[in-house]
């Protein structure tokens, strides 16, 4: 609980997310409530979300490509 501390979170913060762990970042981000940035850190979460959600979409997309059944050639 020192001065440094939201800083410090927030850096934290973004290593996990330059590391692809978003979940993880937006969790530290939601958790450093008493941050004098915490209106950056609210819109960084919403950013994030939208991101994460994307990649969901984007792997769905890829998995149900990868189901698609070929037609069955007559022998």
């Amino acid at each position: 609980k020192g001065p440094w501390t939201s800083g410090a979170k927030y850096n934290l913060a973004r290593i996990y997310e330059s590391a692809g762990d978003l979940k993880q970042a937006i969790r530290l981000f939601k958790a450093d409530t008493d941050s004098p940035g915490m209106a950056g850190n609210l819109l960084r979460i919403k950013w994030l979300q939208d991101r994460l959600a994307s990649k969901k979409a984007e792997a769905e997309k890829q998995r149900k490509a990868s189901e698609t059944v070929l037609p069955v050639l007559p022998q």
